[in-house]
């Protein structure tokens, strides 16, 4: 059995959603050599074993500009799992984080979705303006999980940063599978 998962990559533009996806998606060689600025949206699948289990992620890179809100509001409208994604050498995108909290709670209503926070680009550390401690503070304050990564994949240790990124995500997945599958099995 396959357990089947939607993620949408949300933040301002040129924080490294892409990169992010294009790497999980096609592994260290996906990481892109040159920017090209999501239309849109792009969609990539990635299938991985998480505790035993097969997991495939829908992995929606939604573009971080305006002129694309209604398809970027059609597409988290879609997801179960919501990844807000900053830049740590940008103060702005990490602002933005507000406004696109509120976008996905105004999109989703009521719906319950699966929150992760990401400070983008540790590998340019040298260059942070966004300090871990605010990036936790907000995904706490949010009731959202944590993570620091880069899509760089100079060493195998940043493509471990993003395959842990998405074996959290797919560890919580399957928590909340499980404890939907326990839920409907008590009515019967």
């Amino acid at each position: 059995m396959v357990i089947r998962s939607r993620v949408a990559l949300v933040g301002d533009a040129t924080v490294g959603k892409s990169a992010l996806a294009l790497t999980l998606a096609n592994g260290p060689s996906g990481f892109p050599k040159n920017y090209t600025m999501t239309q849109g949206c792009e969609v990539y699948s990635k299938s991985m074993k998480i505790n035993n289990r097969s997991i495939e992620f829908q992995i929606i890179d939604t573009s971080g500009q305006t002129m694309y809100k209604n398809i970027t509001t059609d597409m988290i409208h879609r997801s179960t799992v919501i990844v807000f994604v900053y830049d740590i050498t940008n103060t702005e995108s990490f602002n933005s984080l507000q406004v696109w909290l509120k976008t996905v709670k105004d999109t989703l209503k009521e719906k319950v979705f699966y929150g992760v926070v990401v400070a983008n680009k540790n590998d340019i550390s040298e260059r942070v303006v966004v300090r871990p401690q605010e990036g936790v503070a907000f995904a706490r304050t949010n009731k959202c999980e944590f993570i620091e990564t880069s899509a760089v994949t100079f060493t195998q240790l940043k493509q471990q940063d993003v395959e842990q990124l998405f074996t959290t995500i797919g560890e919580q997945v399957i928590r909340r599978y499980d404890d939907r599958v326990r839920r409907v099995s008590s009515f019967t």
